[in-house]
């Protein structure tokens, strides 16, 4: 159904594909051997996906070769997988995650909502007393807790649970900044009603959809005030665009 290809800015490759159910073992196997005789190919995934929706992602199979790659972000490097979300404009997210950090600035804890991986909370880990990263999906917390120890950075907590759920059991000033970078389906009523509950003193909102953006901006701002909003091109020659509120 797909091929996957993530390239990491050492040009290191990590190809993952995505099938059906189906008797494709011993094709797989012999594209799994001449993916990694290429320059550059460190690992190879095979990945399956039954559903009728348009993801390029799915169940772990079998995989040849490294089973990360690893993306090399200012001084940090943080191992991804097959199914880890992680922005692809890698040239501009240096420039994200040093506004990210001004915004924040120093503070006792940060919660790094929809954290994945790890990059903004231990980008902000220096500055901050406290890291709180929140993300669902398992394997991206897995590999937050592995890059984390990787780097020797002990002052960020990574919570496997989805963040409406965490939200609901924090107490109000729970933290003093929250850092939200949610998908494009945005944060919600919900979510927004549960920040708006909890009040933070400043809130970082990192949006890869500028539409839901504004629908979460109508609703905290009955009690926050927009200070600064930014855009990145992280994706040239298509309409989307990334921005930090």
């Amino acid at each position: 159904r797909y091929v996957v290809v993530r390239r990491s800015p050492d040009d290191q490759v990590l190809i993952a594909i995505v099938t059906a159910e189906g008797p494709y073992a011993d094709e797989v196997e012999q594209l799994a051997h001449t993916a990694l005789a290429q320059p550059g190919v460190v690992g190879f995934h095979w990945l399956l996906n039954n559903t009728r929706t348009d993801l390029s992602f799915g169940s772990p199979l079998r995989h040849w070769g490294a089973e990360t790659l690893a993306m090399r972000v200012g001084a940090t490097s943080l191992m991804i997988g097959p199914n880890t979300f992680f922005q692809n404009n890698v040239h501009l997210l240096d420039q994200l995650l040093a506004a990210v950090g001004e915004a924040v600035g120093p503070a006792p804890s940060v919660a790094d909502l929809y954290g994945g991986v790890g990059t903004i909370g231990m980008h902000l880990a220096p500055q901050v007393g406290q890291v709180i990263s929140v993300e669902s999906v398992a394997e991206s917390s897995a590999r937050a807790v592995q890059n984390c120890a990787a780097h020797g950075i002990g002052t960020m907590q990574v919570i496997n649970q989805d963040v409406l759920d965490y939200l609901r059991t924090q107490p109000v000033a729970a933290w003093p900044v929250a850092v939200a970078d949610p998908p494009r389906t945005g944060l919600g009523p919900e979510v927004c009603a549960e920040l708006l509950r909890i009040a933070p003193q400043r809130l970082v909102y990192v949006s890869c959809n500028p539409l839901t953006l504004v629908e979460d901006l109508r609703l905290l701002g009955s009690h926050y005030r927009l200070r600064q909003l930014t855009g990145y091109d992280m994706f040239p020659h298509t309409p989307h665009v990334e921005v930090l509120a």
